[in-house]
């Protein structure tokens, strides 16, 4: 079926669109009421956006190809007899194909999207028009092949519009290889630009459904709101937990079934200072990087040879290579924005302390700070725009109250928020390690990597009371012989990762304490 660009209308964002008669229409129901016959017009197809929508984003960071839509809530009996997207600028000369299900993830009706240079809404006529019931969910979505597709946050509240409502955070999405039904749902209010053009029945023009509540019940396999009940532990890994490598995994022609089910912890109560994406109480950019009233001074790269020596208030444009114990570099700003590490710490060097710096690779190439084979302690750093977070290669090593976030997507590459290379007594303690991307919404590959070991099994990892969120995993062990002691307490998982909160952590480990949450 080929597709065509969605004919303008006069909708506005909210507001039910008006109905336009034409001049044939006015003659015909006018004969009618002369000769006593009934008589109809044809009804006007709606939909849940008007053509002034835009994306936010124009196109996601990732080519990760998934199955995108939206959830709807019909508050009147109608036919859904298209589906209309948002073609994006990276989504040009390709054929999409669109898909109306039902709740229990029936397909009803499949229509293709010819491959087209043009951008903007599009519309695909079905076949056959799908009939709908008032108060019965139905889905609408498009296979986005290759990802890149756009993206906005609207969805932050119920919206309604033409007799269809959305709930909040109705937006959703299954990454996959084959067009499959799209059950999970997704947070931040994401809005994937699907509509469909609905004709209600009854001849009257539906109205303004913005504050009409969806039906409480959900499709058991859709996924539900976080329960206001106490949080109950994580299961416990199971040896049998897959264990990909420390490449991102590639998705099947089936979504991969996380490793393990995971429970929900009650929503966060709001406070004064919260950030989005972040629970309260866990590190951001108003309590890490350099403290307010410090003065900077200017910088190149730095090689730092005096033991005990102190490194404070610059701002570095290059590397600070540490070469001697006991260093403390505080209060710094440093600007890697090319190859190599902003902070690297050499071979042999012990006790390291780095504390209140802001690290910004610029979204370049490199990883926040190495710690080659040389010990210390991270704490109160903002870290993001690079590569990589954080690699650990030594033994000794503590990262803390740190703020991880916004790592920049290379062609290829396989981020990380930390990735731990070799290691004995590491400790990852009361962190936000964001893997997702917000802006982009890019999950990249993990908050914590474990893999490519150039060492024996890690002994005595301690990842303690931090806030983690993306990646296809979240936690990634590589293989679950990569640990060989360790505990995992206390932490709060975001749901933004493509598969599952963890994987190859192996049966070494203690788990105890960790909740997921939806931050909505």
């Amino acid at each position: 079926m080929p597709c065509t660009p969605r004919p303008s209308d006069q909708r506005a964002l909210t507001p039910a669109r008006l109905v336009r008669w034409s001049t044939a229409t006015i003659v015909a129901l006018l004969a009618a009421a002369v000769v006593g016959m009934p008589a109809q017009a044809d009804e006007p197809a709606e939909g849940l956006f008007s053509n002034a929508v835009v994306p936010e984003v124009s196109a996601v960071g990732h080519s990760t190809s998934a199955e995108v839509g939206v959830r709807i809530y019909p508050t009147t009996d109608g036919t859904v007899n298209a589906v209309q997207f948002y073609r994006g600028a990276k989504q040009r000369d390709r054929a999409f194909s669109g898909s109306v299900w039902s709740a229990s993830g029936t397909r009803l009706a499949r229509v293709t999207f010819a491959a087209t240079s043009e951008t903007g809404w599009q519309v695909a006529t079905l076949a056959s028009p799908v009939s709908v019931k008032a108060g019965e969910p139905f889905s609408v979505s498009y296979f986005a092949e290759g990802g890149r597709y756009p993206v906005s946050r609207t969805f932050t509240r119920e919206y309604g519009q033409s007799g269809l409502t959305v709930p909040v955070n109705g937006g959703i999405r299954r990454f996959t290889n084959t067009s499959q039904w799209p059950s999970s749902g997704v947070n931040h209010g994401m809005n994937f630009l699907v509509d469909v053009s609905f004709i209600p029945q009854g001849g009257h023009e539906p109205t303004s459904t913005a504050t009409t509540r969806p039906p409480t019940t959900v499709p058991t396999s859709t996924t539900g709101p976080v329960s206001s009940t106490s949080p109950t532990v994580v299961p416990a890994p199971s040896s049998a937990s897959p264990a990909p490598s420390s490449a991102s995994p590639a998705p099947s022609s089936t979504t991969p079934t996380p490793s393990a089910t995971t429970t929900r912890a009650p929503e966060p109560t709001p406070g004064p200072g919260n950030v989005p994406g972040i629970p309260p109480g866990f590190p951001n950019a108003s309590n890490t990087g350099v403290r307010s009233g410090v003065t900077l001074r200017d910088s190149g790269s730095i090689t730092v040879t005096t033991p005990g020596a102190v490194i404070q208030g610059l701002r570095v444009n290059g590397t600070i290579t540490v070469s001697a114990n006991d260093v403390v570099i505080r209060d710094t700003l440093i600007r890697g924005g090319g190859n190599g590490y902003p902070i690297r710490v050499a071979p042999g060097v012990r006790n390291a302390l780095i504390e209140y710096v802001d690290i910004d690779n610029l979204n370049s190439t490199g990883i926040g700070i190495f710690f080659n084979r040389g010990s210390g302690t991270v704490r109160y750093a903002d870290i993001h725009s690079a590569e990589d977070g954080v690699r650990v290669g030594a033994d000794n090593v503590t990262i803390e109250q740190s703020y991880i976030h916004d790592l920049h997507r290379m062609p290829g590459g396989h981020h990380d928020v930390i990735q731990i290379r070799s290691g004995n007594n590491v400790t990852i303690r009361g962190n936000s390690l964001l893997a997702y991307v917000r802006s982009t919404d890019d999950p990249m590959n993990a908050a914590i990597q474990i893999g490519s070991l150039t060492s024996s099994p890690l002994q005595n990892l301690r990842v303690i009371n931090n806030y983690m969120n993306g990646g296809n995993y979240t936690i990634n062990g590589g293989e679950s012989g990569n640990i060989a002691s360790g505990q995992f307490a206390g932490n709060v998982f975001g749901r933004d990762y493509r598969y599952g909160v963890r994987t190859g952590i192996g049966s070494n480990v203690s788990w105890s304490g960790n909740t997921e949450v939806n931050l909505g």
